[in-house]
């Protein structure tokens, strides 16, 4: 038996408390979700054509989503990081060191946002649920390790930029994800993916090895 018909129902069911975050009068868990998509589209439609508040829109998002304190663990074990940087060897930082490291970190965390931002913002051939769905999990994930194909968590202290926008593997996982909405039938394969989970670190971490592993096989 299906568990959902489209798409906020979708973001309902993977993400169970976003209908409790949002501002609505209505009861209904689909609907909230509804009229938040379709606030973030206009606000992010409108700032494609005025500089001055897709500013202000980048500002929120960093402000919510890039570090703000360096966490000692990098200090301790990223002493190699100030070589980079120019700093001398030195037992202990000075708080001027910490803050050129720290704004070279936010710099590389905002770099790496605004390509998500600008990718999302400009793609229409998603929709504004996947892209909420894609957005949500990219700032949920640390770092990739192709070795391991996993994710590590992100957190206020992660130091690491996001992950780097790969559209082959967010049109597949599109492609995935809005074929399990429409209820069309899944491959052998897609259900090996989704049955572990349908959050972002689950499908993103499955399908990148497989298209590696494709790419490889095409390269032969």
């Amino acid at each position: 038996m299906r568990q959902v018909t489209k798409g906020s129902e979708f973001l309902n069911l993977v993400y169970k408390d976003m209908k409790d975050t949002i501002k609505s009068d209505s009861k209904d868990p689909s609907k909230r979700i509804e009229e938040y998509l379709e606030r973030l589209e206009r606000i992010h439609g409108e700032s494609l054509t005025d500089e001055r508040k897709r500013e202000v829109l980048k500002s929120y998002y960093y402000d919510k989503y890039i570090i703000k304190k360096l966490p000692e663990s990098y200090i301790r074990y990223r002493k190699g990081y100030c070589h980079d940087l120019g700093l001398v060897d030195k037992e202990e930082l000075t708080d001027e060191d910490k803050a050129l490291i720290l704004g070279c970190i936010r710099h590389e965390q905002k770099e790496s946002l605004d390509t998500w931002l600008d990718f999302l913002t400009q793609e229409e051939t998603y929709p504004t649920w996947f892209k909420y769905y894609v957005f949500h999990g990219v700032t949920k994930v640390g770092v990739y390790y192709s070795v391991i194909g996993d994710v590590t968590k992100r957190s206020s202290s992660t130091t690491a930029p996001f992950i780097p926008v790969n559209k082959p593997v967010i049109d597949q996982m599109y492609q995935l994800v809005s074929k399990y909405v429409a209820g069309e039938e899944l491959t052998d394969d897609e259900r090996d993916i989704t049955k572990y989970g349908l959050n972002f670190r689950n499908i993103y971490t499955r399908i990148q090895p497989s298209l590696l592993t494709q790419s490889r096989k095409r390269n032969r």
